[in-house]
């Protein structure tokens, strides 16, 4: 499973992504995650998701 993120600066404008993954993820199991990103998170005002994809 992955799940993507597109970063925003203060402009709006889109500065980076983040993703998690894991593997083997039990269906309706859960899976707490910290997406990493392509970008400084001091460049980053807000988010949002834009995939879900399972493997």
């Amino acid at each position: 499973m992955q799940i993507e993120y597109v970063l925003y600066d203060a402009d709006g404008n889109q500065v980076g992504t983040a993703l998690a993954n894991t593997n083997h993820l039990k269906a309706g199991g859960s899976w707490k995650f910290e997406a990493l990103g392509t970008v400084s998170p001091d460049q980053v005002v807000s988010w949002e998701r834009s995939d879900v994809s399972g493997f």
